[in-house]
């Protein structure tokens, strides 16, 4: 099963900060569990401003078609 899907910093509403969007990038990002039944991937996912510690940690649920859900797990 192949899973295609791009992640703007735009994408994620839970941010709200004009200021860090225009300066942050999105970074580690990794898979964390694979739900055979569902087909969903579960990945973490963080978005920040580079040589600091602002960042803004997600956790998102991406099914087959490329839909996703993000929740906000943390800010740094």
């Amino acid at each position: 099963i192949v899973f295609k899907r791009v992640f703007y910093k735009f994408d994620f509403e839970q941010i709200g900060d004009e200021e860090f969007l225009s300066k942050a990038i999105t970074h580690n990002t990794w898979i964390q569990t694979y739900d055979v039944n569902t087909q969903t991937i579960t990945i973490s996912h963080v978005i920040g401003v580079p040589e600091t510690d602002w960042n803004y940690h997600f956790v998102l649920s991406i099914d087959q078609t490329g839909r996703f859900n993000s929740e906000l797990e943390d800010i740094e």
